[in-house]
């Protein structure tokens, strides 16, 4: 029994202990029921939590994805610094083109994460 259930009970056992029931405790009372158990019917707390999950499940694919993509970029401006010391202009086409791949490469392992996880469940 829930907490709405509960002080409904309450309400309607002091009503009838005090003079009967009136109206507006009969309208108030029919109202908590009512939407309790059409919450129950339509399911409403597991679509809740299961909305919860999928967006947490999606904000860490997201999150893993900016950390990854920061780690290549960080690796990629070092390589471009130590390139430029030693002036090669192949070296830094080479990593350049190297961390684009790799960027490549976390944002199709991102997708598919969001795709292969994140499905709609209703």
């Amino acid at each position: 029994m829930g907490t709405d259930t509960t002080l409904v009970a309450i309400a309607a056992v002091y009503s009838v202990a005090s003079d009967g029931l009136d109206a507006y405790t009969v309208v108030f009372s029919a109202g908590g029921v009512g939407t309790y158990l059409l919450g129950v019917l339509l399911k409403v707390p597991s679509r809740v939590r299961c909305n919860l999950a999928a967006l947490s499940q999606r904000h860490l694919i997201v999150t893993a994805f900016a950390r990854e993509i920061g780690l290549i970029e960080a690796d990629a401006y070092r390589a471009i610094g130590q390139a430029r010391k030693r002036e090669t202009c192949s070296e830094r086409r080479k990593d350049v083109e190297a961390s684009a791949l790799e960027i490549r490469a976390a944002t199709g392992t991102a997708i598919n994460r969001i795709q292969k996880h994140c499905k709609d469940r209703d």
